[in-house]
């Protein structure tokens, strides 16, 4: 399967470096210049506990900062930050 994700933080990274080990090809999406530099180089741009186990894997997953491969795709799974203004928080 072909799948890019949109958002390669603590979350989207993990989640695309994973299926990207049970061999499905994967796109992964971001707009931080400083992520897809390091990734692109094979360098982790922050430390998650594990991470290091399952990245990379070179011949299922490529980098970018454009969003024209998820055309290309079976799927898109958008893992971004949102914010929100209305005072709930995971601690309420």
């Amino acid at each position: 399967m072909d799948v890019s994700f949109v958002g390669l933080g603590k979350l989207g990274l993990p989640l695309a470096c994973t299926l990207a080990g049970s061999g499905n090809r994967i796109w992964g999406i971001d707009k931080n210049p400083y992520f897809i530099e390091n990734l692109s180089n094979g360098n982790l741009p922050f430390y998650e506990p594990g991470l290091d186990k399952i990245f990379p894997n070179k011949n299922f997953i490529d980098f970018s900062d454009s969003y024209e491969s998820i055309s290309n795709t079976d799927a898109t799974i958008i893992l971004v930050s949102t914010q929100s203004d209305d005072g709930y928080s995971s601690a309420n």
